[in-house]
């Protein structure tokens, strides 16, 4: 196999304190990220993320261990080569200082320039080809005051590729972002990796995104533990579970989603097929109850969805009634629930 674009050679990563003394967050990794790869790190706030993309991207130093970049440990790299060949999207606001976006992106080619930052045609070239690949290009003598969130981190994407690093490292980039931008993102870095080359490594909270774009995951839980392999992998493993166990979620490999643990704790039956149902199931999870396929002796009522006429039968041992939206519905539950606690 070739050299990793990204190894982690024993690492150990955490805070130096006074007197000698060290926080230390997680030990002996030895994870890979190749190139042509996109890699997103997952876990719980304050589990370490961050920590361990800084130390990745040589902005905090190791406890033990080593970061190599394609082969080279990151330590002995002088930063202008550093800059050459790694590519970093922190979360931090940037003062764009009345910048357009493409000033911004030219910003990237510092690592190429000499003492005079003036910019060749090679430069400029390399500009427009990041504007290019991130889809940049139609805003590029507009303010980068004047950008969306979405198109703003699309430029700080760009300004990234226009150091043509192999290797792009990205600490939440789509978290300020609605929906549609974050998907546009994911799809985009997900998009850069395999048609560039380049190896990128990405931390984020969407966990759904994650799973339908990465190659790979890194996911740190609050211990420091880490897993490391492809999504689907890691959900049989029952990886993925166990990270966000303890997050107030259970993961249900079998729907592909995070479960809310139960608050009412009750037991309601649900019967019915279609997308009725399925919304049925959501709406009473959302409230609290546990919801089971058909009901069982320990379920409190039993609701039949009619997918044809959208209506909705609550049936308990002493009351039947007939619901048109679950909005009814879920009152009359909740109602009875508290009636009984």
């Amino acid at each position: 196999m070739s050299t990793a674009a990204i190894a982690l050679d024993g690492l150990a990563i955490g805070y130096r304190l006074p007197r000698h003394k060290e926080k230390r967050i997680s030990s002996d990794l030895n994870l890979r990220v190749q190139q042509g790869q996109f890699t997103v790190l997952l876990g719980p706030n304050g589990a370490g993320k961050s920590t361990l993309l800084r130390t990745v991207c040589g902005l905090q130093e190791p406890l033990e261990g080593r970061v190599l970049l394609a082969g080279r440990d990151l330590a002995t790299i002088s930063a202008r080569d550093r800059a050459r060949s790694l590519g970093v999207v922190l979360t931090e606001r940037v003062d764009t200082w009345g910048l357009t976006a493409w000033d911004l992106v030219a910003l990237g080619r510092a690592p190429h320039t000499r003492w005079s930052g003036r910019l060749t045609e090679e430069d400029e070239a390399a500009v427009a080809t990041a504007m290019r690949e991130t889809d940049t290009e139609g805003f590029a003598g507009r303010k980068v005051s004047e950008l969306s969130d979405g198109e703003k981190q699309r430029v700080l994407v760009a300004r990234a590729l226009a150091q043509e690093p192999a290797v792009l490292v990205l600490d939440e980039v789509t978290a300020f972002l609605d929906l549609a931008r974050r998907v546009e993102i994911m799809q985009l870095l997900r998009r850069l990796a395999h048609s560039s080359g380049r190896a990128l490594l990405l931390s984020t909270h969407d966990l759904d995104l994650a799973l339908r774009t990465a190659d790979r995951l890194w996911m740190i839980d609050r211990t420091g533990q880490v897993y490391e392999g492809c999504p689907e992998d890691l959900v049989l493993a029952g990886a993925l579970a166990n990270v966000f166990r303890h997050e107030g979620l259970d993961y249900d490999p079998a729907s592909g989603r995070f479960e809310l643990h139960p608050l009412l704790g009750e037991r309601v039956g649900v019967i019915g097929s279609g997308v009725p149902t399925i919304w049925t199931r959501h709406a009473l999870e959302r409230l609290g109850f546990q919801v089971e396929r058909e009901g069982g002796a320990d379920s409190v009522a039993l609701i039949e969805v009619d997918e044809d006429e959208r209506r909705w039968r609550l049936r308990y041992l002493d009351h039947d009634s007939i619901h048109s939206t679950l909005e009814d519905l879920t009152r009359e539950l909740v109602s009875r629930a508290n009636d009984r606690s």
